[in-house]
């Protein structure tokens, strides 16, 4: 059966129209009957950013690092101090995956 965007219901037309109606199919797969939480933009950003900064880091070019992602030092300092226990998203099955 072909499934297109109009025969979808509101609700589902919004999310359809973004990623498409095979991957909101695949979506509907893999997660229906579930709550799936999407994360902001932003969070999934400072995530790649950080984990970056990590792997990128050296032990000691902290202002290096500072000026290429626009951060302060100090803020530098941080991310690599953190552990990764504060970043589990990298944990989580990713919905680009399903695309």
């Amino acid at each position: 059966m072909q499934i297109k965007l109009s025969m979808l219901s509101d609700e589902h037309k919004e999310i359809a129209s973004v990623i498409g109606v095979e991957a909101f199919l695949r979506l509907c797969e893999h997660y229906g009957g579930s709550n799936l939480y999407i994360p902001k933009r932003d969070s999934v950003i400072r995530y790649v950013r950080d984990t970056e900064i990590k792997n990128e880091f050296d032990g000691g070019n902290y202002r290096k690092l500072a000026r290429k992602y626009h951060l302060s030092e100090s803020h530098v300092r941080k991310i690599v101090a953190n552990s990764d226990a504060k970043y589990l998203v990298h944990k989580q099955t990713d919905i680009f995956d399903f695309l």
